[in-house]
């Protein structure tokens, strides 16, 4: 059971990042707390939960780099 639960995930998470039409708007209207935000992951988080329609809050330990990365 849990082979299957974890190739269903796969399976829908490798769609969605291939096809960004299926992911467009999917989180309009919905916020997300963004932790190191300044780094790289958390940097490619943030612009790909703004890709999909949300409200984002960076938060991290760097003010600079926070700053930095909500100019981006």
């Amino acid at each position: 059971m849990t082979a299957q639960i974890e190739g269903t995930v796969t399976q829908h998470v490798t769609e969605a990042l291939l096809d960004p039409t299926a992911r467009a708007g999917r989180l309009t209207g919905k916020v997300a707390l963004v932790t190191g935000a300044a780094g790289n992951l958390g940097g490619w988080i943030v612009r790909h939960f703004l890709s999909e329609g949300a409200t984002v809050v960076l938060t991290g330990r760097d003010r600079t780099r926070i700053e930095s990365a909500r100019a981006a």
